[in-house]
């Protein structure tokens, strides 16, 4: 007896899971104007969207950010997906200007760059306008050892 193969189609294979692909998002093109009116609207509300010098609740702060959403869709025609999707962006634009400021500070050969407008904008944004929290922290450890060592010469002269 000999046998005939049936081919079934079976039904695809749920996913327990495993991973799930992200869903792609529409690629947002935003023109180096717009990009400068964004950041300098966000220089305006720094304080709240960033919430870092002043006490604000998480609400205020999602409720800024979502303003700020909406700001750009009415000003600029720029279609955010949603909030998620713009501090994507934010974040990108953030890690674009960290890199561009590193690369600026290499020492050796070559041509240094400078740091863009925009970049300086993102860079303010992120850490006030007093600039790199790292630059603050080396003045001030160079301050307080020049005023250490001052001190200890001070005190050594006085003994001797």
């Amino acid at each position: 007896m000999g046998r005939t193969s049936q081919t079934t189609k079976s039904a695809p294979k749920p996913n327990l899971g495993g991973v799930m692909k992200a869903k792609r998002r529409a690629r947002l093109t935003i023109d180096a104007n717009s990009k400068y009116q964004i950041l300098k609207h966000m220089e305006g509300q720094r304080d709240l969207l960033m919430g870092s010098l002043r006490p604000c609740s998480s609400g205020e702060q999602k409720v800024a950010w979502e303003r700020l959403v909406r700001w750009c869709a009415d000003e600029l025609q720029l279609k955010f997906e949603d909030v998620q999707h713009f501090r994507k962006v934010w974040g990108d634009w953030k890690l674009k200007a960290k890199k561009n400021e590193d690369n600026s500070k290499k020492t050796g050969g070559g041509l240094k760059e400078a740091l863009s407008t925009i970049d300086n904008l993102v860079l303010d944004i992120e850490h006030g306008s007093g600039r790199s929290h790292r630059d603050y922290a080396v003045r001030t450890f160079y301050l307080e050892n020049c005023a250490l060592t001052y001190f200890l010469k001070n005190l050594l002269d006085r003994r001797t």
